[in-house]
């Protein structure tokens, strides 16, 4: 979990919480012939939608400032779950 992981302990409890625009994003959906495809999911009606995330922020050895995000994940819901579990490896 984000709490427990030491990736992300620091940025979630720090509060560096964000929101990402993301007018979509590919997951692989399993074909008949039993190929892989990319699958784009998307919010109809809408060009972007809203997605979770957490940040942060470090100094490389030369000075430089690298910043940079993860995204916040769930378990799918139903109409991605029937996508996505025939693919799971």
């Amino acid at each position: 979990t984000l709490e427990d992981g030491p990736l992300f302990r620091g940025p979630w409890l720090n509060g560096q919480r964000c929101i990402l625009p993301f007018a979509g994003f590919y997951t692989w959906r399993l074909t008949p012939a039993g190929y892989r495809q990319p699958y784009f999911v998307h919010v109809n009606g809408r060009s972007v939608f809203a997605v979770a995330g957490i940040w942060d922020r470090t100094e490389s050895d030369d000075g430089d400032v690298i910043e940079g995000c993860a995204i916040l994940t769930v378990p799918a819901s139903a109409p991605l779950k029937s996508i996505q579990t025939a693919t799971r490896d």
